[in-house]
C-alpha cells in the first residue's frame, strides 16, 4: 500500500516517488527486465490498483561508425605525438583545406540525394522489381541501377536476390552478376568519391562537363562489365 502523502518509498526493489499525484518508478540496475511490480495507489479513501512493468533498458553495443572514427582520432593523435608535428601548420596544409572542402561537399550533395531517394524509395523499389518480373533477362540492370539509388551492395542484394530466385534464375548466374550490385561511382553522390575529387590537387580526377562524363565513369562501367562475365563463367563452372 503506498499513500500519497508519501514521496520516496521502495516497492519490489523499484524506488517510487509520489509527487502532486504523479508517480515516477526508478528501476534499479539490479532489477532484470520484465520484472513485475504492483503499485496501489489511494486517493481520497479509493484503493485503486495497477500491475506495473518494470523493464530495464538493455544496453547497446558502439555502432561500427562510433568505432571506425574514434579508431582514426587516436590515431591520429598518435602520429602527432609521434612525429612532433606543429598542429598549427595543419589548417594551411593541402590535404586539411581538400578535406573540409569535400566535407562540405558530402554534406550538400549526400543529404540532398538521400532525402531524394529515400522519398521516392517505394515507387522505385516497386518499378524495379515489375520489370525484372516481366522480363528476367535485366535482372543484371536491375542490380546496377538499385545500387546506384541506395548506395549498398547490401541493400541490393537483399532487395533483388529474392526476386531472381522467385524468377527461377539459376544460382551461378546469380552469384555470378553480383559485381553489378556496384553502381556508387555512376551518380557522384557518394561521400568518397567526392572527396576523391577535392584531395586531388593535379585536377585529373573530375566531374566532367556534363556531370556524368566524370573520371569515375569508364574505368566503373569496364570494372562492373568485365567482373560480371568473369562472375557468370566462373559460377558455371564451379557451382
Amino acid at each position: 500500500m503506498i499513500a500519497l502523502e508519501n514521496e520516496n518509498v521502495t516497492a519490489n526493489g523499484a524506488k517510487v516517488s509520489i509527487k502532486k499525484g504523479m508517480v515516477t518508478i526508478t528501476v534499479p540496475e539490479r532489477v532484470q527486465p520484465k520484472h513485475t511490480a504492483t503499485v496501489t495507489l489511494t486517493k481520497k479513501g479509493e484503493a485503486q490498483a495497477s500491475q506495473i512493468t518494470l523493464t530495464r533498458k538493455a544496453d547497446k553495443p558502439i555502432s561500427m561508425t562510433l568505432i571506425i572514427q574514434m579508431m582514426m582520432l587516436a590515431f591520429g593523435g598518435v602520429i602527432l605525438l609521434a612525429t612532433k608535428t606543429d598542429v598549427q601548420k595543419i589548417p594551411n596544409g593541402v590535404v586539411f583545406k581538400s578535406g573540409m572542402v569535400a566535407t562540405i561537399a558530402i554534406f550538400g550533395i549526400a543529404w540532398m540525394s538521400d532525402t531524394y531517394f529515400s522519398h521516392a524509395m517505394p515507387q522505385f523499389k516497386g518499378a524495379v522489381m515489375e520489370i525484372v518480373k516481366d522480363y528476367p533477362w535485366t535482372f543484371a540492370f536491375a542490380l546496377f541501377i538499385v545500387s546506384v539509388v541506395v548506395n549498398s551492395q547490401a541493400a541490393t542484394g537483399v532487395m533483388l536476390l529474392p526476386v531472381g530466385i522467385g524468377l527461377g534464375l539459376p544460382a551461378p548466374l546469380l552469384v555470378g552478376l553480383m559485381p553489378a550490385t556496384y553502381g556508387y561511382f555512376f551518380i557522384l553522390n557518394y561521400p568518397s568519391d567526392i572527396a576523391t575529387i577535392n584531395f586531388d590537387v593535379t585536377g585529373t580526377t573530375k566531374i566532367g562537363k556534363y556531370y556524368f562524363n566524370h573520371s569515375f565513369m569508364a574505368p566503373g562501367l569496364v570494372g562492373v562489365v568485365v567482373a560480371c562475365i568473369v562472375g557468370v563463367m566462373l559460377g558455371k563452372l564451379f557451382i
